[in-house]
């Protein structure tokens, strides 16, 4: 079952003024979530950037008197990231293309697509997020009127101790 552990909400107008609300909301969420966490500081990095990813969408919004919410949940071992938004808004077309788009080629082929290309690629962050981190999108109807756009991931993968070789070095 799925276990909430932090949920903001703001108004997309106040939200879009100020392109670093995005990196300064990422952090506190994700700092906040990973403080009971084994390797809090190494989960909290790790969850930022997505966050962080699925916040500088909310600049594609049409409807700046709209509210956004941000949730993330867990439900061992996954992490989800939800964003609830009205389902008139642009950002849900955005990210239904997204899925359009992975539904019919590999998610690393069109991330490398738009990483090489020369025009600016809007879904080039979350795109990155589903490759990096083997995160899965899905879209869902909440209440009357509103989307909730869900990113999922098992970060527990990346969080995994490997040994590393020691390093030696030799003085000549």
């Amino acid at each position: 079952m799925k276990v909430s552990l932090c949920t903001v909400a703001f108004s997309v107008a106040g939200f879009v003024r100020d392109w670093n609300h995005c990196d300064q909301v990422a952090d506190y969420l994700a700092i906040s979530v990973s403080i009971d966490q084994p390797e809090s500081f190494r989960h909290g990095n790790l969850l930022s950037p997505i966050i962080n990813e699925m916040l500088e969408t909310i600049h594609l919004s049409d409807r700046p008197d709209s509210m956004i919410e941000i949730e993330v949940l867990t439900d061992s071992p996954f992490v989800y990231v939800v964003m609830h938004v009205d389902s008139s808004d642009r950002i849900v077309k955005f990210y239904s293309d997204i899925m359009e788009k992975i539904s019919q080629e590999k998610v690393e082929n069109l991330y490398q697509k738009a990483l090489l290309s020369k025009s600016r690629h809007l879904d080039l962050g979350i795109l990155g997020v589903t490759t990096h981190y083997e995160a899965c999108i899905a879209l869902r109807a909440t209440e009357p009127g509103r989307t909730a756009i869900e990113v999922s991931m098992a970060l527990h993968r990346f969080l995994e101790v490997t040994q590393c070789l020691p390093i030696s070095i030799s003085s000549q």
